[in-house]
């Protein structure tokens, strides 16, 4: 096909002159074919996304509250594990010494104390000792005897 205004040359599915841009068909050829859509796949593109947000949700449902409770259980267990090793520095500190009073110092300097445990020692005599520890974050409080029995608390000071 030839161009009316410039008469170049052109393929017969040209819209417009590929030397002066004239146009040169009244029809423009479609350029973008339109595939019909399947039901199906739409429902698929929406229903598995949402299926696995779902499936996702659930899971978290379950799994953060048991990971907090995890968490928990361990910064308790700390606070005890402390408590019971801070009986046995003291037995050792009374052995070299029996008329020694315990006190946080010497706990820190046997390289027990850790910061996330609060230790008190209510009583720091061989006779009458009473040391009571508590994980920052944790819930329970436990406390130590001079037989180096632990038991759980519920006041701190």
């Amino acid at each position: 096909m030839y161009c009316p205004k410039c008469g170049a040359q052109n393929e017969d599915n040209n819209f417009r002159c590929i030397k002066c841009n004239y146009v040169i068909q009244s029809v423009q050829p479609p350029s973008i074919h339109i595939k019909e859509t399947n039901p199906v796949k739409i429902v698929l593109w929406v229903a598995v996304p949402l299926m696995i947000v779902f499936i996702l949700g659930i899971l978290a449902a379950i799994a953060i509250p048991a990971y907090i409770n995890a968490q928990t259980k361990a910064r308790e267990n700390i606070a005890r594990s402390q408590a019971k090793a801070a009986c046995f520095v003291a037995q050792e500190l009374f052995s070299q010494d029996p008329n020694k009073t315990i006190t946080y110092e010497d706990l820190e300097k046997q390289g027990f104390i850790r910061p996330d445990v609060e230790v008190l020692i209510k009583q720091g005599t061989r006779e009458n000792m009473l040391i009571k520890a508590r994980h920052t974050k944790g819930k329970k409080i436990y406390s130590v005897d001079k037989e180096c029995v632990i038991s759980e608390i519920t006041q701190w000071k």
